[in-house]
């Protein structure tokens, strides 16, 4: 969980303008990997 952790906080740090690259843009393709992965847990978790 270290990596979801810490992207979760650059992405914090960058929406608040204390980053100034374009962090989103390195981190699309792990958000939309991460958020098909908790879609896909959340729904293995269902009876």
């Amino acid at each position: 969980m270290g990596l979801i952790e810490l992207q979760i906080t650059l992405l914090v740090l960058n929406l608040s303008g204390l980053i100034r690259w374009p962090l989103p843009l390195v981190l699309a393709p792990s958000w939309i990997l991460l958020t098909l992965f908790l879609l896909l847990s959340h729904i293995a978790r269902l009876p």
